[in-house]
């Protein structure tokens, strides 16, 4: 008799584990289901925004995603977001007002690229305008600049086309 009541609690506890897994798998598909049509129909009615979006929430962009938004809900005529971004870029950058910095984007850094490979010729060196001179300011090592002949203390004077043409 205890046998047959032991046999008997062994599958209540085996039909009952097998019934919570079956209700743990139904409720974390119906999760997945409902997060899935959420998100179709969130898209489908253009209710993502920048804000929203995986985007970085810091306060600095509130303003920056705010006009980007206005611009691209209510402008009147369509706008190319990407012409947006990369003005918004290039804004940043010159609004440090660094002759040094300057934004690329990828097809000027590509050109950029393209028109520093290759040879160089020259005299190896670097070259400062002193009002009408140039003077060497630091040759480069190994380079024809490097020669005791041309000292960075050597100036060259800048010839004119009247020069020239005596």
């Amino acid at each position: 008799m205890d046998e047959e009541n032991n046999d008997k609690n062994v599958q209540s506890k085996l039909r009952s584990v097998h019934m919570n897994i079956f209700w743990f798998i139904v409720i974390i598909l119906t999760t997945i289901i409902i997060s899935v049509v959420i998100t179709a129909i969130a898209i489908s009615n253009n209710q993502e925004r920048a804000v929203n979006v995986g985007t970085d929430t810091r306060t600095e962009f509130a303003k920056l995603y705010s006009v980007y938004d206005t611009l691209n809900e209510d402008y009147y005529e369509d706008v190319d977001s990407d012409a947006l971004i990369e003005s918004s870029i290039r804004g940043m950058v010159e609004g440090l007002d660094d002759p040094y910095s300057e934004y690329m984007n990828i097809d000027e850094t590509g050109d950029f690229e393209e028109s520093i490979t290759g040879d160089f010729e020259g005299i190896g060196a670097e070259v400062m305008m002193e009002g009408s001179k140039i003077i060497i300011s630091s040759p480069m090592k190994g380079s024809p600049a490097d020669r005791p002949a041309l000292s960075p203390v050597i100036r060259f004077s800048l010839l004119t086309v009247n020069h020239l043409k005596a």
